[in-house]
């Protein structure tokens, strides 16, 4: 019997497909998973290879990704979940492994996803990194300015 639902294809070789690439959303094989081994990530590595730097140590990182299997991911940005600034092994922080469960037709992927902290951005992690705790600070200053107004007002 024929399926209903006909299985993804690689956009490279046209195999079948074990998932979307997170950066480009292209559906690839295995083989083809890496960053390096598809494009347009190959190209946009390539192109922008010198902004995939330490911004500490000025040492070159390039963000990786790989299939355990067709259903396993692992993906790992190199990059500061709280600034999004790229750090190295040596200059992170802290380091902690979520998963993530995407629905893809008829089968599901499992994401291994890499997440980082800086040393600046490890202290703050509850706020959501430098980013979180600077928009947190925002937002308590605008609702105290705002009852001041209305107060005095």
């Amino acid at each position: 019997m024929a399926s209903v639902f006909p299985a993804q294809t690689c956009s490279v070789c046209e195999n079948e497909s074990a998932g979307k690439c997170p950066r480009c959303r292209n559906y690839v094989c295995m083989e083809h998973y890496p960053r390096h081994s598809h494009e347009p990530c190959a190209k946009h590595i390539a192109q922008r290879q010198e902004e995939y730097v330490c911004y500490i140590c000025g040492e070159a990182v390039v963000p990786e990704q790989w299939s355990a299997a067709i259903f396993a991911h692992y993906i790992d940005n190199f990059s500061c979940a709280g600034c999004g600034r790229y750090v190295c092994e040596e200059h992170t922080r802290r380091r902690s492994e979520h998963i993530k469960i995407a629905q893809d037709t008829m089968r599901s992927h499992r994401y291994n996803i890499v997440e980082r902290y800086c040393s600046v951005c490890s202290s703050v992690r509850i706020f959501g990194g430098l980013t979180g705790a600077v928009w947190w600070a925002a937002g308590i200053a605008t609702v105290i300015i705002t009852g001041w107004f209305l107060y005095h007002g």
